[in-house]
């Protein structure tokens, strides 16, 4: 079954979270430099929204992409995913790739809460598998032309830290 994402009704929640902030589709252009145009026709549910200027609204909304997305901060797809492996590797990758993460620090920590309230941010007993993935990622990246298949290859080691990660979940839920 396809998730189809649900234009209209994103619109209307960023209309809401602008409204509530009492701020005009011109503050907003100013604060995301996205067009007023632009903005029209995602709160009309005309256009779909791309990731990158889907997070600049959050941001300048203050709200979580979560609750523009899901209608709700409390629904995490992490945390309903089976595949809770991929959520963290493809968050850790995405930090990686934009130079956030290196093998040397992964970002972890939660923010003075215990596991028990929010498991979902304590990523921390990942941390050996994410320091390996972005080794093995740097090194592919400084050999990727010895490739046959380097996005292959780059997806198998994605794929291989995600496989560890959900492992790791079901042998802790099993003790």
């Amino acid at each position: 079954m396809e998730n189809k994402i649900d234009s209209k009704a994103i619109g209307e929640r960023i209309k809401e979270a602008r409204s509530k902030l009492k701020m005009s589709q011109h503050q907003l252009s100013i604060a995301t430099g996205i067009s007023t145009t632009q903005l029209s026709a995602y709160e009309n549910g005309k256009k779909t929204i791309g990731l990158l200027n889907f997070s600049k609204l959050a941001i300048a909304l203050n709200v979580s992409m979560d609750e523009l997305y899901w209608a709700s901060p409390l629904i995490h797809p992490a945390a309903t995913n089976e595949n809770y492996g991929a959520i963290v590797v493809n968050c850790t990758l995405e930090l990686y790739e934009k130079g956030i993460v290196n093998q040397t620090f992964i970002p972890i920590g939660n923010n003075g809460y215990s596991d028990d309230e929010i498991p979902q941010l304590s990523y921390i007993k990942y941390q050996d598998i994410l320091m390996t993935m972005i080794e093995k990622l740097r090194d592919f990246e400084a050999n990727k032309d010895t490739y046959p298949d380097p996005n292959g290859f780059k997806k198998q080691i994605i794929a291989s830290a995600a496989k560890q990660i959900n492992n790791y979940l079901s042998q802790s839920t099993k003790k």
